[in-house]
């Protein structure tokens, strides 16, 4: 298997772990951004 195969299916295996830690309430409250605030 060569350097991209290794990459894609590292990538493939990663999306469950970033979808629980979007999905994760950690940050609760409000970012401010440029004076703009943004609720997450």
């Amino acid at each position: 298997m060569n350097l991209p195969n290794k990459l894609t299916m590292f990538r493939i295996i990663l999306i469950p772990f970033f979808i629980l830690i979007l999905a994760a309430p950690i940050f609760s409250g409000s970012v401010v951004i440029a004076g703009t605030s943004i609720s997450v």
